[in-house]
């Protein structure tokens, strides 16, 4: 709802911390929501997705501290790790909220954030996909701490060799680092196999 939205928005806020609120619209399209300056670390994950076509990106000042969202789907903030570990221990309180907080593969000094409605997860989400599909097998791929809940619904999962020790350690199998198109290269390997 807008006003959850809204409290939301507060809280990050209040932690120094500026989200990138996704809402997905009526015609399919992925709109992500920010506003202020970027920090380097936003630029960068900005930067790795601006390209995608069904992924568009809205900066809008006047919106850092009321919501018109009433279609958010989840909510990403980027922080150090203290302000995003103060920040989860406060939502993951609200009950109605699936809270996932992890840090950068790169820096431990720097971690991720990301809110859902409760139920809301990357392993609801490839279970609904493998039933819509009728498919037989489930095979995911990941690298950071909310990727093991995926992991664990799998029949396969698959980490990257750059991913957590933690990811590593529940994978299936390890492939190559995802500074290479190693997911993409995996992909194409089991589906001519299976051919």
């Amino acid at each position: 709802s807008r006003q959850q939205t809204e409290s939301l928005i507060s809280a990050y806020l209040r932690h120094g911390v500026h989200p990138f609120t996704y809402t997905l619209e009526d015609n399919g399209d992925m709109l992500v929501h920010h506003c202020k300056e970027m920090s380097d670390e936003e630029q960068m994950f900005y930067a790795e997705r601006k390209h995608l076509t069904l992924k568009h990106f809205i900066f809008d000042n006047e919106q850092c501290h009321t919501s018109p969202y009433t279609n958010a789907i989840l909510m990403l903030g980027i922080g150090d790790t203290p302000r995003i570990k103060a920040l989860a221990e406060e939502l993951s309180t609200d009950l109605q909220l699936s809270v996932s907080a992890y840090p950068d593969l790169a820096s431990r000094d720097i971690s991720y954030i990301e809110v859902f409605r409760c139920g809301v997860s990357k392993a609801a989400a490839v279970l609904k996909l493998k039933s819509f599909l009728g498919a037989d097998r489930l095979t995911v791929y990941g690298d950071h701490l909310n990727d093991l809940p995926m992991f664990a619904v799998a029949d396969e999962s698959v980490a990257v060799s750059n991913a957590l020790p933690e990811v590593l350690s529940a994978a299936s199998r390890i492939i190559g680092p995802n500074t290479l198109p190693s997911v993409a290269m995996d992909m194409r390997k089991i589906f001519h196999k299976n051919l």
